[in-house]
């Protein structure tokens, strides 16, 4: 897995003020975390056609050629209370076997929904440490989340070879949590 080096980010949301921090999120950390995954994408994949796609308040990066995620990213707006749509889920992404599961980018629980959101995951991942930052993320209104998908260098597979897991917490003082996960 290609690690990103998120140090620079981590020093520059350390000690800002949450104020400060949701103007940060809202203007600056979008771009810069989009450039940095599609350029490490594109290492392993330079064969590619990605795109950005705006639902509510998140953004996905997908690759048309190859039909897959990349990244999923935005700002966490609270608990959402509603149920999950079973039936939308049922047919996509195709199953890899009983040990994987249809995982959520942006967790359902955090207003994520189905369709571009869902991705190959690791049922023991999906139901276990994944699920750790994705409760801290929902709990944490206006905190910036992110996941990001790493696929083998060369491969067309929709299931990731890694999962990077990230959250710019909304605190005093603002905080980075990052977490990779093998797939």
């Amino acid at each position: 897995m290609m690690r990103l080096d998120y140090s620079v980010l981590r020093a520059r949301v350390a000690g800002m003020q949450p104020v400060f921090f949701a103007l940060f999120a809202a203007q600056e950390l979008p771009q810069r975390l989009s450039d940095m995954w599609c350029r490490a994408y594109a290492l392993d994949c330079p064969d590619n056609d990605i795109v950005a796609v705006d639902l509510d308040s998140f953004t996905y990066l997908f690759d048309l050629k190859h039909e897959r995620n990349i990244a999923a990213y935005g700002i966490m707006g609270g608990r959402n209370w509603g149920a999950r749509d079973h039936v939308r889920m049922a047919g996509f992404p195709k199953s890899e076997g009983k040990n994987y599961h249809r995982g959520h980018m942006i967790p359902h629980s955090g207003h994520g929904g189905t369709d571009i959101n869902l991705f190959i995951q690791q049922g023991s991942v999906n139901i276990g440490p994944f699920r750790e930052l994705e409760r801290l993320a929902v709990a944490h209104s206006g905190s910036f989340y992110f996941v990001r998908l790493v696929y083998s260098p060369g491969s067309s597979s929709q299931r990731p070879n890694f999962i990077e897991q990230g959250l710019f917490l909304n605190t005093t003082p603002t905080r980075l949590e990052i977490r990779s996960f093998p797939n």
